[in-house]
C-alpha cells in the first residue's frame, strides 16, 4: 500500500509539472462530453489532472492560435493506463465514427509522462481531425508535415515562446533561413524540420493572420480535399495571393514587428540587448523634419551629441528620445535604466543643452550599456 501511494504522489507531481507551461491560461468551461477518458483502475487517480490539462491545451491551440475544435462530430477519446506488460509510448489516431472523424489518444503509463509526446498527440488530434472532417475521400487526404504539427505543439507551450522567437530571429537576421519555396517544404529537408523553433514561428505566423479561423478552416479544407502542401497554395491560403514572394515579404515584416513583443515581462533576452545597438543611429524616417546630415545608412547618435546644432538635429532628437524611452517597457530594471539614460541624452539635446553636458550624460549611458551587455544585469532567455 505504501508503494502504491508513493507512485501516486510521483505521478501527480508529473501532471502538475506538465501543466506549468499553461500557467495563466484561463480555465475553459467545456462540455462534459468534450473528452471521454477510459482508464484502468490503477490510472483512475490521474483522470481529473488529464482532463484539466487536455482542456487547457485545447484552449491554447484552438482559442489562442485559432484552429477548429476537434469535437465537431464526436468527443476526443483518451485511453489512460494499459494492461500491457511492456511499456509503450504515447500515440494517437484519427478514427471514423458514425457522425464523422474523432481523435483517439493512448497514454499507457500515466506515472511516466513524456510531456512533448502528450502535447504533440493532443495537437495532432486537433489538426488531423479538422482536416479529415473536411474530406470526401480519406484516401486522398494530404497530411500536413510532422514538423509543422510539432511546431504548433511547441508554440502551444508558453514557456518556450520567447527563447524560440529569439533563436529563430537570429537565424533569419543572419540570412540563414531561405525563402518560402524552401522554408515551407513538406519533407525533412525544410529548415523548419531541422529547427523546431522555426517551425513554431511559422505556426505562430499562421495563427496571427487576420480572419485566422476562416483561414484555418480553408487550410483544413484544402488538405482534406487532397490539395498539395505547396508554397504557392500556402501563400494563397495565408496571404490571399498565390505568390511565395508575397508570403516571404509578409513573413519578414511579421518577424521584425515581433521583436517588439514582450514574451516574458521583466526579462530581457540577449537578442533584445544586441538589437538595441541598432537604435543608436538616427535615420531619415525617424525625423519629422529634413536633416541634411542624416543619411539612409544612419547617423551615429555619438556624432549627433558632439554636433547638436547641425542642421535640424535638435528637433529630430525629440522623436528619438521617445523611441529610446519606449525600448525599456516590460524589460528588467537594468535595461530600463539604460534606455532611460539614452533617452535623457536626447531629451536634453532637444531642449538645447550644450555639447559638453551632452557628452557627460552620454558617457553615463554608455557605461550602463556596457554593464548590461556584459551580462551582469540583463536576464537570460527563458527556456535556454
Amino acid at each position: 500500500m505504501q508503494q502504491a501511494g508513493t507512485r501516486g504522489r510521483a505521478g501527480r507531481a508529473a501532471w502538475l509539472a506538465l501543466g506549468v507551461g499553461l500557467t495563466g491560461a484561463a480555465r475553459i468551461g467545456a462540455a462534459p462530453d468534450d473528452f471521454v477518458v477510459r482508464t484502468t483502475p490503477a490510472a483512475r487517480l490521474h483522470r481529473l489532472e488529464l482532463l484539466r490539462f487536455a482542456r487547457d491545451w485545447q484552449r491554447e491551440i484552438c482559442g489562442v492560435i485559432g484552429l477548429p475544435t476537434p469535437q465537431t462530430h464526436a468527443p476526443v477519446e483518451i485511453e489512460l493506463g494499459s494492461a500491457a506488460a511492456e511499456p509503450a509510448p504515447i500515440d494517437h489516431a484519427v478514427l471514423r465514427g458514425s457522425q464523422g472523424y474523432f481523435g483517439l489518444i493512448r497514454i499507457p503509463d500515466p506515472e511516466q509522462i513524456d510531456a512533448e509526446a502528450l502535447q504533440f498527440a493532443l495537437t495532432a488530434v486537433i489538426v488531423r481531425t479538422g482536416i479529415y472532417n473536411q474530406a470526401t475521400n480519406p484516401a486522398t487526404v494530404t497530411e500536413p508535415p510532422v514538423w509543422f504539427v510539432r511546431g504548433l505543439a511547441r508554440y502551444g507551450d508558453r514557456r518556450r515562446r520567447g527563447a524560440d522567437f529569439e533563436s529563430a530571429y537570429a537565424l533569419w537576421s543572419c540570412a540563414r533561413l531561405p525563402g518560402a519555396g524552401e522554408l515551407w517544404r513538406a519533407d525533412a529537408g525544410s529548415p523548419a524540420a531541422k529547427h523546431p523553433e522555426v517551425a513554431a514561428q511559422l505556426a505562430a505566423f499562421c495563427g496571427s493572420r487576420e480572419l485566422r479561423r476562416e483561414r484555418w478552416q480553408a487550410w483544413c479544407r484544402h488538405l482534406g480535399l487532397g490539395g498539395a502542401w505547396a508554397p504557392s497554395d500556402l501563400a494563397r491560403l495565408w496571404t490571399g495571393e498565390a505568390d511565395p514572394a508575397v508570403l516571404d515579404a509578409i513573413w519578414d515584416d511579421w518577424l521584425v514587428a515581433r521583436t517588439r513583443r514582450i514574451f516574458d515581462p521583466g526579462r530581457t533576452p540577449s537578442g533584445v540587448v544586441h538589437r538595441f545597438r541598432s537604435l543608436l543611429l538616427l535615420y531619415p524616417w525617424e525625423c519629422d523634419n529634413h536633416c541634411s546630415v542624416v543619411t539612409r545608412a544612419g547617423l551615429p547618435l555619438a556624432w549627433c551629441i558632439e554636433n547638436p546644432d547641425a542642421d535640424g538635429l535638435r528637433r529630430a532628437a525629440v522623436a528619438k528620445a521617445r523611441q529610446l524611452a519606449l525600448q525599456g517597457a516590460g524589460r528588467d530594471p537594468a535595461f530600463q535604466a539604460m534606455t532611460a539614460a539614452y533617452a535623457e541624452v536626447m531629451r536634453r539635446m532637444a531642449e538645447g543643452a550644450p555639447a559638453g553636458e551632452l557628452a557627460r550624460t552620454w558617457r553615463q549611458a554608455e557605461a550602463r550599456r556596457r554593464t548590461v551587455e556584459a551580462g551582469g544585469q540583463a536576464t537570460p532567455d527563458r527556456g535556454r
